[in-house]
């Protein structure tokens, strides 16, 4: 669960510095506030994407380990 969120915060941070950069090329009138809650929710929807990926969406390799030879004890 700490990847996701390290993942997340990583997408997130990356996403305001390019936006930044891209608002001071353009010469954008677009506020910093608004670019940090747009960086805000790019980190809750990547989080809940990874999350729900991982635990529900997931599938298995599709072969079940089973025990099949002679106990060692």
């Amino acid at each position: 669960m700490e990847e996701y969120i390290y993942v997340s915060f990583c997408v997130a941070i990356s996403f305001f510095v390019f936006k930044l950069i891209i608002n001071k090329m353009n010469k954008n009138d677009e506020k910093n506030k608004e670019i940090m809650k747009d960086s805000v929710y790019v980190c809750f929807i990547t989080f809940a994407v990874i999350y729900v990926y991982s635990n529900f969406l997931k599938k298995g390799s599709g072969k079940t380990p089973v025990f099949t030879n002679e106990p060692g004890f």
